[in-house]
């Protein structure tokens, strides 16, 4: 259900959005995920797990410290940690298998691990040059090279600055024309089946400019989200990546693409939705990459479910908010 029953207290945080009205709970710079730097789980980990001694070989010495090393090489230092977690959080343990426990603490491992990540993913970006970060990039758009080399870069050349945009009317429209017009040929030719996306982009290219604003702090902590997204971290399980990489961009803390997308005005413009369409698109390529890569051959992958998802609920906010369907006229040659 996604109404807490009445028999819990108020302070089990039974939905997302209870979060938000937790003052000082979510951050102005992100607004997707409540900060665990002071909370209970953050706490053990750091005092029981983080201060244990190296695993001997054969473990790697630089080996993540994530809940599979943990439990692979201090099983009872682990178990020790989860019935310290639901001694203190006693509402943790309302569930079989101590799964909640787990994945409290799976969650502040990752996010450490992912924060050490980034450092050094920094580190190495500031001493590559801009070039070669874009020619990685180019790479990795044509199927080249692996994961790795493809995402330690940074992230790809973004549209014109609202400043440069702003410049004159008539140069905007005729930007945010090509934009959308380089993503409508991208879905018509792979993605043919996808419902109301030819409408979609052939309608955003008749209108660039419709209700054009900024968009809103959750579209804009979701677009992030996925944009930004590292198929070589840590902060993903095993279960999401390959066939499920874009479960976590499209889910994670209940910010999905219906509850960020309330409105066209949540959106902000026509550019806004190209750029979660391209982020879509380049997460569904990525679970293909990342299943080639290890040699599975899969049928179907969740990245073009939301894919589809996002689409039709672009088209559905796009008409209730007044936007005029058409497709433009065929070019004779």
């Amino acid at each position: 259900s996604a109404i807490r029953p009445k028999e819990y207290d108020e302070k089990i945080l039974w939905a997302f959005d209870d979060c938000k009205g937790v003052p000082g709970l979510l951050t102005d710079s992100n607004k997707a995920r409540p900060p665990m730097d002071q909370g209970t789980a953050r706490m053990i980990v750091t005092r029981d797990l983080d201060t244990l001694p190296r695993a001997p070989p054969p473990v790697e010495r630089d080996a993540k410290k994530t809940k599979t090393y943990y439990k692979n090489n201090f099983p009872k230092q682990w178990y020790a940690a989860i019935s310290t977690l639901e001694r203190l959080e006693p509402n943790v343990a309302l569930c079989a298998a101590h799964w909640k426990a787990e994945h409290v603490l799976s969650n502040t491992l990752n996010a450490m691990v992912q924060k050490q990540d980034r450092k050094a993913t920094n580190a190495r970006k500031t001493s590559s040059s801009e070039e070669s970060d874009w020619r990685r990039w180019q790479s990795s758009q044509r199927g080249q090279g692996d994961i790795e080399e493809a995402y330690h870069q940074e992230t790809p050349p973004q549209p014109p600055t609202t400043h440069e945009l702003s410049t004159a009317k008539k140069k905007t429209s005729s930007h945010r024309f090509s934009y959308v017009n380089n993503h409508l040929g991208e879905l018509e030719r792979d993605f043919k089946d996808i419902p109301y996306a030819s409408d979609l982009l052939n309608a955003m290219m008749l209108h660039p400019d419709f209700e054009s604003g900024q968009p809103s702090d959750d579209v804009a902590a979701l677009l992030t989200r996925i944009e930004n997204a590292d198929p070589n971290s840590s902060e993903y399980s095993e279960d999401e990546t390959g066939a499920n990489w874009g479960h976590h961009q499209f889910t994670a803390g209940g910010l999905t693409c219906h509850s960020a997308l309330l409105s066209w005005r949540s959106v902000g413009n026509v550019e806004m939705a190209c750029r979660l369409i391209a982020a879509a698109i380049k997460t569904y390529r990525v679970a293909r990459h990342i299943c080639f890569k290890r040699g599975t051959t899969e049928g179907s992958y969740l990245s073009r479910a939301y894919l589809q998802n996002l689409v039709e609920r672009l088209w559905e906010i796009w008409k209730d908010a007044g936007g005029v369907s058409g497709h433009l006229p065929k070019t004779s040659h």
